[in-house]
């Protein structure tokens, strides 16, 4: 183990990505391409790019779905807070949900009956979770496979009366980890558990984060493997690594509010598994001003910040530049590109002395 390795770690970096569909309706749709296509035709403005970085630090993309056909993907940006990871998500709603009104205005402007619809599908989701290089890779992902095939008890069904166990998310670490990684790897969940409401992603990526503290304070569970119904099985492996989470070192004053809503979530589902508008299952976590920040504004502790204040001043000063989640780059005058590695560094020297020479016009 590395010396300068904090663990558990005390702070990790989250992400989510939610694939959307889009559709037309009422009449002859314009064009030859689909809906995805004619609403992702609103974010850039006409222009042909099929991936778009957003003044919040998202990224927003074109990708086909089952059919073949394209539809529009939201990825949040980096968040190392589980309730602002829980904004930037619903922001992503709220983006698409605005350009689907743009694009609905553009067909009524050229005459068109026909009408577009945009909804986040269930199932197509999937969840990142920064880990650090200095715990084995099957450590962690030993301790979620059991985890991972329960957590439908306390993040889908419990949430959305979801009918039946789903499949097991697959979880592995990600091919690129856009990060050092002599330091940090990206754990990648796909498949994720159905539940579209605010509370089932904070349970859920809240719980899993535990687990993750668990792996890296090697804290072991205890599964008591007596058969049962599929559901009575779930809910007693949630609960010995709910138990196991409890017994986790350095706990940190988030902890306790995360477990204790994974608790209430396990309750809920063992008291009834068809919640009713008003229970606890449509408890809002984010608040209308943050979702509404979140919308236009990065996160202000991750690198999402940078990434942001980037776009935002170049497009301010009508500068031609690209953009990911590692590199920041001016193409116009004095080629320039910024490598920032670190998810959680939300000010890099090199980055901001960038940023403010933007202002100055290209040599």
């Amino acid at each position: 183990m590395t010396a300068d390795a904090e663990l558990p770690m005390t702070r990790r970096a989250f992400g989510l990505k939610a694939s959307y569909t889009a559709v037309f309706g009422g009449g002859q749709a314009p064009g030859e391409g689909g809906a995805g296509q004619f609403l992702f035709r609103e974010a850039v403005g006409g222009g042909s790019s099929p991936v778009v970085y957003l003044e919040n630090g998202a990224l927003l993309c074109l990708r086909p779905d089952e059919s073949g056909a394209a539809q529009p993907a939201y990825a949040t940006p980096e968040c190392d807070s589980i309730v602002e990871l829980v904004a930037a998500q619903r922001a992503g709603d709220e983006i698409l949900t605005r350009l689907a009104a743009q694009a609905q205005e553009s067909l009524t402007g050229e005459g068109s009956p026909a009408t577009v619809t945009v909804s986040r599908a269930v199932a197509a989701q999937s969840e990142s979770y920064l880990v650090h290089s200095v715990v084995a890779p099957e450590r962690y992902l030993r301790l979620l496979e059991p985890f991972l095939a329960t957590r439908w008890v306390c993040g889908g069904r419990w949430v959305d009366g979801y009918a039946g166990a789903p499949a097991a998310p697959q979880v592995a670490m990600a091919a690129r980890a856009f990060a050092d990684e002599h330091r940090y790897r990206r754990l990648k969940i796909t498949g994720a558990c159905p539940g579209l409401t605010e509370l089932a992603t904070f349970v859920r990526v809240g719980a899993t984060e535990q687990v993750l503290r668990m792996a890296e304070s090697s804290t072991e569970v205890s599964v008591d493997h007596r058969r049962g119904t599929p559901s009575i099985d779930a809910a007693r492996t949630q609960r010995a690594y709910l138990a196991a989470a409890r017994r986790t070192r350095h706990r940190r004053p988030e902890d306790d509010i995360i477990l204790d809503a994974w608790q209430t979530a396990l309750d809920s589902h063992e008291d009834s598994h068809d919640p009713v508008p008003g229970s606890q299952a449509d408890i809002p976590i984010a608040t209308a001003a943050q979702i509404e920040t979140a919308v236009s504004l990065p996160p202000q502790t991750t690198r999402a910040r940078l990434r942001g204040l980037f776009i935002k001043t170049a497009k301010d000063h009508r500068r031609n530049f690209t953009v990911d989640w590692v590199h920041l780059k001016l193409n116009d005058g004095e080629r320039r590109t910024v490598l920032y590695w670190n998810p959680l560094d939300a000010h890099l020297e090199i980055a901001e002395r960038l940023i403010a020479s933007i202002s100055r016009p290209p040599a």
